[in-house]
């Protein structure tokens, strides 16, 4: 007799392309059949990918906060003409729209995912109000790393019993079995031939994640490395005015921005060297280029952030930084463009250390224990 599959509702709120939805729609076990709710005022690219691979995806049209009871209305409608059982939100907007819907439509597994950890107590604390009505409409959230559950447990109260630590889960190997033609048309479109190293950056242009100590370091090691070249991806946020105007000081020919690129994985294979310097512990909620990175076999100079605190150990499998330390970030550039032994021993170490903690199957594995218990 077939086993009735078990309908599973999973939402995100304005962003284009997400790569783990790509996976999880393609990996989760076969008894669960998924729907996809996403809210957004336009097409976008992961819409596209799960029309393209026959899943089932709806999109509401999402704005402003003004648009929220209506996109509650309009889920509520979809939950129950769909007769889901399981909502999984990811995502500010989408967590409380979706698990408000969902409480309303008496599902009774309700799981959000915390994507950031101190961000609206430190810089939006009126918005903190909507991240405890998110903890009280949930009866699962899902921490991805210590940092998050620390901010949920200390300064929102929420109940240890509700709370489960589940780390991204990547498909490493799609970072790590690049085709070596996507990564010459990529060093060809962004003319990074007759350069090295190549230093590159993933970050948005704010400065939490310290791009303009990077752009400092970088300019120190211009006068050693005059064919170096800075690889700024994602290149766009709320002070890119700022940093644009450090650029200026750089020659153009030895850096370029580029705002969005889809294949991340050549991108990453283009780097002699990845550079993360957020300024705090706390700045990422997760920090998933980390892991890119490493996957890819690049090796990393970094600040301790996020999901870094719990796995990063300097000199074996990263070179670690101080916070906001230019001169800290050059050094360590050298040390491993100087020290081929040393690059080798930080690379192999990153690689064993992702593959442990950060597979596609172990995100699955742990959900599954999360929709089922």
């Amino acid at each position: 007799m077939k086993t009735q599959s078990i309908k599973i509702a999973f939402s995100i709120s304005n962003i284009s392309k997400v790569m783990l939805f790509e996976w999880l729609s393609n990996s989760l076990y076969k008894e669960y059949e998924p729907v996809f709710i996403i809210y957004n005022n336009k097409p976008t690219e992961i819409e596209e990918y799960l029309k393209r691979n026959n899943k089932k995806v709806y999109r509401i049209n999402y704005s402003s906060k003004k648009d929220i009871p209506i996109c509650i209305l309009k889920t509520i409608r979809i939950f129950r003409r769909e007769k889901i059982q399981i909502i999984h939100a990811h995502l500010f907007e989408a967590s409380l729209i979706s698990l408000m819907a969902a409480k309303l439509s008496g599902i009774k597994k309700r799981v959000y995912t915390r994507h950031h950890s101190s961000y609206h107590h430190d810089y939006y604390p009126k918005a903190v109000k909507y991240d405890r009505l998110n903890n009280v409409l949930a009866t699962d959230i899902i921490a991805i790393g210590s940092k998050v559950k620390n901010i949920l447990i200390e300064k929102e109260r929420v109940s240890l019993s509700k709370i489960h630590t589940v780390y991204h889960g990547f498909d490493l190997s799609s970072f790590s079995n690049v085709n070596e033609l996507e990564i010459e048309q990529l060093k060809l479109k962004y003319n990074l031939h007759n350069h090295f190293p190549i230093v590159g950056v993933v970050s948005r242009y704010t400065s939490l994640k310290g791009i303009d100590y990077i752009i400092g370091g970088f300019k120190q090691l211009l006068l050693e490395y005059p064919n170096a070249k800075l690889v700024l991806a994602n290149a766009l946020g709320n002070d890119e005015d700022a940093i644009k105007r450090q650029l200026q000081e750089l020659n153009p020919n030895n850096y370029i921005e580029i705002v969005y690129e889809r294949n991340m994985p050549a991108l990453y294979k283009c780097m002699n060297i990845f550079v993360h310097v957020p300024v705090n512990s706390e700045v990422e909620a997760f920090g998933q280029v980390y892991i890119e990175a490493m996957a890819a076999s690049i090796p990393c100079v970094v600040t301790v952030s996020g999901i870094a605190n719990e796995y990063i150990i300097d000199n074996e499998n990263a070179a670690v930084v101080d916070y906001k330390n230019a001169e800290d970030i050059f050094n360590k550039i050298c040390l491993i463009l100087k020290n081929k032994d040393f690059e080798t021993k930080i690379i192999t170490n990153a690689m064993k250390d992702v593959y442990e903690r950060f597979t596609l199957e172990r995100m699955i594995f742990d959900l599954d224990k999360i929709y089922t218990e």
